[in-house]
């Protein structure tokens, strides 16, 4: 049995990715719908609670939008201040979004350069998934498979508005990784 922070967490993960299907079409819809579900997973009860269902499912697709224009094996990066125009969802924090092959220590390796820079890592979001594209669209996702996992990141950091700074710390990202 799940403790009762865990279910509601649940819940709200379930909703998201309902919400998530609605907003695309045929199989990118239940493919976004499957990411959300893995995207959330692993994160703590409290912090998804923490979160309405409609922010989650803005949040997932954020990084499924991401991963979806992903081609070869070069890493995308996208560092940003979400705005509810732009992106459906609003942040107190900078988001940092990174999909690239999985390997072994991206995560110490990208928060180690965000803390080394003064910032606070405030959430880190990590699901290792497979991601199956044709014509550039996700057409279906998995869990872990090992052989051609990728490394989506989503990383909430002390918000930074300076334009400036948000390229430094995206070329940065892509010199580290």
């Amino acid at each position: 049995m799940l403790a009762p922070d865990r279910e509601i967490a649940n819940e709200s993960i379930a909703a998201a990715a309902e919400m998530v299907e609605s907003r695309l079409t045929g199989q990118e819809g239940k493919a976004a719908a499957a990411f959300c579900r893995l995207f959330y997973a692993h994160v703590p009860a409290a912090d998804i609670q923490a979160v309405e269902p409609e922010t989650l499912s803005r949040q997932a697709l954020s990084a499924f939008k991401l991963a979806a224009r992903r081609t070869g094996q070069a890493p995308v990066v996208r560092v940003f201040n979400p705005t509810l125009g732009d992106d459906g969802w609003r942040s107190g924090h900078t988001v940092v979004e990174i999909v690239q092959d999985d390997m072994p220590f991206l995560v110490d390796s990208v928060t180690s350069l965000l803390n080394g820079k003064g910032l606070t890592v405030h959430l880190v979001i990590h699901p290792v998934v497979k991601l199956a594209r044709e014509n550039g669209v996700i057409s279906q996702v998995s869990g872990r498979a090992r052989d051609g996992d990728e490394s989506v990141m989503q990383i909430h950091i002390d918000e930074r508005t300076d334009q400036d700074e948000l390229a430094g710390i995206e070329t940065a990202i892509h010199e580290t990784l």
